[in-house]
């Protein structure tokens, strides 16, 4: 039997629009090398749209990121450190631990409401072929919910990961 994983969401953070990306990965760069992530964490990078030049750019300013497709499907592929992961497996690997009590976000969060907000919008809706799309209702954001499910899948999928 699998071991029970319990993840706690600590920090949240929300860059203001129209921030360059040089300046967005020196402000990454900045909090990955401060405590208590200095040494102690994995980047995860979303490569979807404009995402695969950010990833490109978090490299080339020295940070060992680690690029996330989201993709159709169920399933997930990895080459080398670089994953190619299904909505459908981070949404439902979010929701497992938000039902099971699993996933603790902390209150004192200045960005926890916007991600509890973030979650009652987000949802499924299913293309003419039957096929699953997941994300935020018309006008509304879904960025938090899919960075915690990336961070999500990623911790409970460690095992698995390495094989």
């Amino acid at each position: 039997m699998r071991e029970r994983i319990s993840l706690a969401v600590r920090h949240l953070e929300r860059l203001p629009l129209r921030v360059p990306y040089p300046d967005q990965a020196q402000q990454v760069l900045r909090m990955m090398f401060t405590a208590p992530l200095t040494g102690n964490s994995d980047l995860l990078v979303d490569a979807m749209g404009v995402g695969k030049p950010v990833v490109d750019l978090f490299r080339y300013a020295g940070l060992k990121s680690i690029a996330l497709t989201i993709t159709a499907g169920d399933a997930w592929t990895a080459q080398g450190k670089d994953y190619r992961v299904s909505n459908l497996l981070l949404v439902s690997r979010l929701q497992a631990l938000l039902h099971s009590g699993d996933l603790k976000i902390a209150a004192g969060l200045v960005e926890a409401p916007t991600l509890v907000s973030e979650l009652k919008d987000f949802g499924a809706s299913f293309t003419d072929h039957g096929n699953p799309v997941f994300g935020a209702r018309v006008g509304r954001h879904d960025d938090l919910v899919l960075a915690t499910a990336i961070a999500a899948w990623y911790a409970v999928a460690g095992d698995e990961r390495r094989v």
